[in-house]
């Protein structure tokens, strides 16, 4: 039969485990924060291989999940801004849940780019303008996905 002595060393040891693990999950995500952006796989073509960084040789549950969210075809540079709520609320958005993409509001609305930018190109025949051809298509989906997300206040003030 335990006593309350071994159920309460029991308790505190089992507290101390967690501590620890939470710890170091901590460490490696905060590793992979400040140099995941090294290992990103951001060209498509593989021109430009990822470069290992000697912190982020680690290996766990902890090092998969955060090699998923900051050194995968997206990488993130952040630890260098000051402010501390600026860097809370882009760490919340890469390492909270992500959100279903409606693919097809994104073909609608680069359909719609597409027939507005033909017109224009007939009612202003020879004129300079800006197109969506090439690398411009991809910048207008994430615009498109970036106004939401950037129209709700970024800190609250009290």
């Amino acid at each position: 039969m335990a006593t309350r002595a071994d159920t309460r060393a029991e308790a505190t040891s089992i507290e101390v485990t967690e501590a620890a693990v939470d710890q170091e999950r901590e460490r490696v995500f905060d590793a992979f924060r400040r140099w995941g952006y090294l290992e990103a796989d951001l060209d498509p073509l593989g021109f430009l291989q990822p470069e290992p960084h000697p912190e982020l040789q680690v290996d766990g549950e902890s090092a998969r999940e955060a090699r998923r969210t900051y050194a995968g075809t997206v990488g993130v540079e952040f630890a260098h801004i000051a402010d501390l709520g600026r860097r809370r609320w882009i760490k919340e958005r890469m390492e909270g849940p992500q959100p279903e993409v409606d693919q097809e509001h994104v073909l609608d609305q680069l359909i719609r780019a597409e027939l507005f930018e033909q017109v224009l190109q007939k009612r202003y025949l020879g004129s300079k303008r800006y197109s969506l051809e090439g690398i411009a298509e991809p910048r207008f989906t994430s615009i498109w996905f970036q106004i939401p997300v950037t129209s709700k206040p970024l800190i609250r003030s009290r």
